[in-house]
C-alpha cells in the first residue's frame, strides 16, 4: 500500500474533516501534531532568545553576526537533510532535529557563556525564526515538506500544505502565550538567568514532544535501485524550476535577513515593550492567522495557484513600509497582523507548488537546492542589518525590506504565470 492510499484509508468524520481537511492517515496528523509541537518551542524561544542575548550584553550588530552565523549553519544542514531524506527517509529526521533544539534549550537554561551558546544556536537554528512566524521548524524541513507532498493526492496538496500551515499557526500561538512565564525588561544578570531558566526548558520540552510523537510512523525508504537513481540528473524542467525558484529566493531572502530574525528585538526596542508584552501581540497575531489554513486552498482554487501566491506576497511585501513607519505599538500590531494572515497563506502555496513541480524520489533535494540562494542571502543581510539599526535607524531595513520582497514577487508572475501545476492543467 501507498503512503497517499495510507492517507486515504478511512473516511473522516466531520469533526476530524474540520481539523485535517482530507486527510485520514495516522502517520501524517503525527507529523501534524509534531509541527505543532515544534512551532510552540520555535515561537517560545522566538519571544525568549534575542530579547536574553540583548540583555547579557548582545549589541543588534552582535546579533546580526549571530544570525548570520546560524543561517549559514542552517543553509549546510538543509542541504545535507534534502539529500539524505531522499535516501534514508524522512523520519530519522522528524527525530533527530527536534531532539538537537531540545539539548540547545537546556544549554541555554543553565549557562550564559557565549563559547556555548553560539554553536548550540547554530545547531539548534536559534534566530530564524520571524516575530509570530517563528513558528517554523527549523532545516530538517525538507524532509517534512517531501513526506507530506508524497502522502496526498495532486489535488489535495495545496490543501495539506494549508493544513500544515493552520497546525504550524496554532503551535506558535501556544508558543507565544508561553512567553507570558518570561516579562522582565531589566535586571540583574543572576536574576535575568533565573527567569529565563524555566522558559527554556519548557522550549526544550516541547522539542522532545515532537521528535517523540513521530516515533511510531513509518519510514518510507528508497528500495534498493534508488540509489543509482540519485546519480541520474534531475530532469530538464526540474532543473529549470530550481533556477527560477534560486532567482526569486535570493530576494526574498536578502529582503527577510533585513527584518525576520530582528523583529522581536525591534519591537522591544521601538516601542520599548516587555518580552510578555510581545508574547501576547503574537499570540493575538497568531489566532488571527488561523484563517490562512482556510484561505489560501480557496484563494488558489479561484484564483489558480500562481496567481493566488502573487496577490498575497504583494500584500505582504507592501505591508512592510506601514508597519515600520508606525507611530505606536497598536498600530504596528495592526500592520503586523494582517501582514501575517498573507504571509502565512502564501506560504503553503509556494511549497504545494514547487514541490509540485518536483518528480517523485527528489521532491527533498528539491525543496533544500531551491532554497539555498534564499538561505545564503538571509545569512550574509542580518550582519548588514545589525549595522543599520544601531548606526543609521530601527525602520530602514524593514523598508528595504519591504522593497526586495516586491522585487521577488514580480519575478516570481513573470516566471510561472503561464506554468500552472498539473491540477489546473
Amino acid at each position: 500500500m501507498s503512503r497517499a492510499e495510507d492517507t486515504y484509508l478511512k473516511v473522516p468524520s466531520k469533526v476530524e474533516r474540520l481539523i485535517y481537511g482530507s486527510i485520514a492517515g495516522g502517520d501524517l496528523r503525527r507529523v501534524l501534531l509534531a509541527r505543532a509541537l515544534m512551532s510552540a518551542s520555535r515561537a517560545l524561544a522566538g519571544v525568549l532568545v534575542p530579547v536574553y542575548l540583548v540583555l547579557i550584553g548582545f549589541s543588534a550588530t552582535s546579533l546580526g553576526v549571530l544570525f548570520m552565523a546560524i543561517a549559514f549553519a542552517a543553509v549546510v544542514l538543509s542541504y545535507l537533510v534534502g539529500v539524505f531524506s531522499d535516501r534514508v527517509g524522512a523520519k530519522p529526521f522528524l527525530v533527530l532535529f527536534p531532539m538537537i533544539v531540545a539539548a540547545a534549550s537546556v544549554v541555554f537554561a543553565f549557562t550564559s557563556n557565549v563559547f556555548l551558546l553560539v554553536p548550540m544556536a547554530m545547531l539548534a537554528s536559534y534566530g530564524r525564526g520571524a516575530g509570530a512566524g517563528a513558528g517554523q521548524i527549523g532545516p530538517y524541513q525538507p524532509a517534512e515538506s517531501s513526506l507530506i507532498a508524497s502522502s496526498v493526492l495532486a489535488k489535495d496538496r495545496n490543501q495539506a500544505f494549508a493544513r500544515v500551515s493552520m497546525f504550524s499557526t496554532a503551535g506558535a500561538f501556544v508558543g507565544s502565550l508561553l512567553a507570558l512565564m518570561s516579562s522582565s525588561k531589566h535586571g540583574s544578570h543572576a536574576f535575568v538567568m533565573l527567569e529565563f531558566r524555566g522558559s527554556m526548558l519548557l522550549v526544550g520540552a516541547l522539542a522532545l514532544g515532537a521528535g517523540l510523537v513521530v516515533l511510531p510512523i513509518a519510514n518510507a525508504r528508497p528500495g534498493k535501485g534508488s540509489k543509482s537513481k540519485e546519480k541520474i540528473p534531475l530532469p530538464h524542467a526540474a532543473r529549470l524550476l530550481i533556477a527560477r525558484l534560486w532567482a526569486t529566493n535570493t530576494l526574498t531572502g536578502l529582503s527577510v535577513g533585513l527584518y525576520g530574525p530582528f523583529i522581536t528585538y525591534w519591537l522591544y526596542r521601538r516601542f520599548a515593550v516587555s518580552t510578555a508584552t510581545i508574547g501576547l501581540l503574537y499570540a493575538a497575531v497568531n489566532v488571527v492567522a488561523l484563517s490562512s489554513g482556510i484561505i489560501a486552498p480557496k484563494l488558489a482554487e479561484r484564483y489558480g495557484l500562481v496567481r493566488a501566491t502573487v496577490m498575497l506576497r504583494v500584500v505582504q511585501s507592501v505591508l512592510l513600509i506601514p508597519w515600520a513607519l508606525a507611530p505606536n505599538f497598536a498600530f504596528a500590531g495592526l500592520f503586523y497582523a494582517v501582514r501575517m494572515i498573507a504571509q502565512r497563506a502564501s506560504l503553503p502555496l509556494r511549497q504545494s507548488y514547487a514541490l509540485g513541480q518536483a518528480p517523485e524520489g527528489a521532491k527533498a533535494r528539491v525543496s533544500s537546492i531551491s532554497n539555498i540562494p534564499s538561505q545564503i542571502a538571509m545569512a550574509v543581510s542580518p550582519a548588514v542589518a545589525g549595522v543599520i539599526y544601531d548606526s543609521v535607524s530601527l525602520d530602514l531595513p524593514l523598508v528595504l525590506g519591504g522593497i526586495l520582497q516586491l522585487a521577488s514577487t514580480g519575478l516570481y508572475y513573470v516566471f510561472f504565470k503561464d506554468r500552472p501545476p498539473e491540477e489546473e492543467q
